[in-house]
């Protein structure tokens, strides 16, 4: 176990708990939130509380912001290309507009506004904890054991008459009475454990306890690393044990556990772009991309040109289960789940019997081959590749363009600080004067001001000097300014946002660029 953190020391929210602010939030409001917007009510109340907070050496750590995509203006979501995620998010905004709207007056009258509580429900659903909720405490299911301890006891007496023998039949006597009363001393504590532990593990409502833990909240995820976090119901805290070696100084890492990075992305607000196992691609409607990739000649001339209506009423012919093409998830090492492979084997054979040619009625309700079926499979995601609204290699080069532009600001602000400080009474722009126009760079305002940034004179050598010119000679020009990609701007500038994006359309991408033969 590398640290425990009790949930006394947390802030946690537990099912059908009181409200334990009602001078802020009303009993009859605080039971119709869910736990997430009463865990962020929870943390606004806290820091409220400034120094007399029990969490007040704990608050400042906390991000002054946490980008969710819940918080995203729709374009920034709609960048994501992904109609699957993009729903979920959009859903996830109204549902936090309605809290806003439910919560305003209550806000308000600690000087709250909308912002601050998206801040608290972003922060609560990126740092949460989960744990199975037990509401018996365990001294009392103790207490149980011990009272059916004493009852087996004495009833064990009042049957013997409280006789016992000598010599071996004493000891035999003596394990006789006791060992029922141990069984029930340990056996009833255990068994009202295991049911509580079945209840809770149902997932059904009331059951689970939601905790935001200081410093475990700290650790970053990693989908490869066997260290976790687990709930310890018996001492009511949550640890952090470590299921592999660790080197002296290295980072720990968490596994969240097995989340694709729609999940990664929707809750936590990042991406792993690479070593991610469970990553998939999920077709919302796989009738539209088996549409397009017919029409253009999947599946050879017996599918025929056909319409998304025509498709749904072949399946529906063809007897695909319902909701067989919606919302079908595919992974890069799993391909396609067999009920969508047979819902579009059986919609191709349904196809072909339409035809009016004498091959086709010659297979009239046969099966597509394999060969087929998996050329057409290719083409879905092919087709599904087409109509993003950018290519893997685009992604892939905007996010490079990204980082080396990133990096070619950061130098720049270090050179021009570097040499302000060699010479404070040069002439020429303020150091504040040309951090503003490097700064105006990465909230988009474009190549004018990077050029701007790039006539300062730059450093170079230790302490940021300038190498010695000859006489005569002009010093050599500084390099042009690297470029920032063009979506930049049509992100407003959010340059760690973009790299999320393009991070996650790249993983997206790629899923389907390895379902479809490697063609992009």
């Amino acid at each position: 176990m590398l640290v425990a953190v009790p949930i006394a020391a947390s802030l946690t929210v537990l099912p059908g708990e009181r409200c334990p602010f009602p001078e802020f939030i009303p009993q009859d409001v605080w039971v119709g939130l869910p736990w997430y917007a009463q865990l962020a009510c929870r943390l606004l109340h806290e820091r409220a509380l400034g120094p007399a907070s029990r969490f007040a050496d704990y608050l400042p750590a906390l991000p002054a912001r946490v980008d969710l995509p819940a918080a995203w203006p729709r374009h920034a979501v709609a960048a994501l290309q992904y109609p699957y995620l993009e729903q979920q998010i959009l859903d996830e905004q109204e549902e936090w507009a309605r809290l806003s709207d439910r919560l305003k007056p209550y806000l308000s009258r600690r000087r709250l506004a909308a912002e601050d509580l998206y801040w608290a429900l972003a922060a609560v659903r990126s740092r949460t904890f989960a744990g199975p909720y037990f509401p018996t405490p365990p001294a009392v299911k103790l207490a149980a054991g011990a009272v059916a301890a004493a009852a087996v006891a004495a009833a064990q007496a009042a049957l013997s008459g409280g006789a016992v023998g000598a010599g071996g039949a004493e000891v035999g006597s003596l394990l006789t009475a006791v060992l029922p009363a141990l069984a029930a001393a340990l056996g009833v504590p255990a068994a009202w454990q295991a049911a509580e532990a079945r209840r809770a593990a149902s997932g059904e409502p009331g059951t689970v306890l939601y905790s935001v833990c200081p410093f475990i909240d700290m650790f970053n995820h990693d989908s490869r690393a066997q260290s976790e976090c687990v709930f310890a119901p018996w001492r009511g805290e949550f640890r952090v044990a470590a299921g592999e070696p660790h080197r002296r100084g290295a980072q720990v890492a968490i596994n969240y556990g097995s989340q694709s990075n729609d999940a990664l992305l929707q809750r936590y607000g990042f991406v792993q772009l690479d070593g991610n196992p469970n990553d998939r691609y999920v077709f919302e409607d796989l009738l539209r991309p088996l549409e397009r990739a017919l029409q253009a000649g999947a599946g050879g001339a017996a599918c025929g040109r056909v319409t998304r209506v025509e498709l749904a009423d072949a399946a529906r012919r063809a007897g695909a289960p319902a909701g067989s093409l919606d919302q079908v998830p595919v992974t890069a090492a799993g391909g396609f789940p067999e009920p969508a492979r047979q819902a579009v084997a059986a919609l191709l054979a349904e196809l072909a019997r339409r035809q009016p040619s004498p091959a086709a009625a010659g297979a009239a309700g046969a099966a597509p081959s394999e060969a087929t079926l998996q050329e057409v499979l290719d083409a879905v995601c092919q087709a599904e590749l087409a109509a993003s609204g950018s290519s893997l290699a685009d992604d892939e080069a905007a996010l490079a363009q990204l980082a080396a532009w990133q990096d070619d600001v950061a130098a720049r602000q270090a050179a021009a600080q570097a040499e302000m400080e060699a010479a404070p009474t040069a002439l020429g722009p303020s150091v504040s004067e040309q951090t503003a126009s490097l700064e105006g760079v990465a909230i988009g305002e474009g190549a004018g001001v990077a050029a701007a940034a790039a006539s300062a004179p730059l450093g170079e050598g230790e302490e940021g000097t300038t190498p010695a010119v000859a006489a005569g000679e002009e010093p050599s020009p500084p390099p042009p300014p690297v470029e920032p990609p063009a979506e930049l701007a049509v992100q407003g500038g959010e340059a760690e946002r973009l790299r999320t994006v393009l991070s996650f359309r790249i993983a997206k991408k790629r899923v389907l660029t390895a379902l479809a033969g490697g063609t992009q």
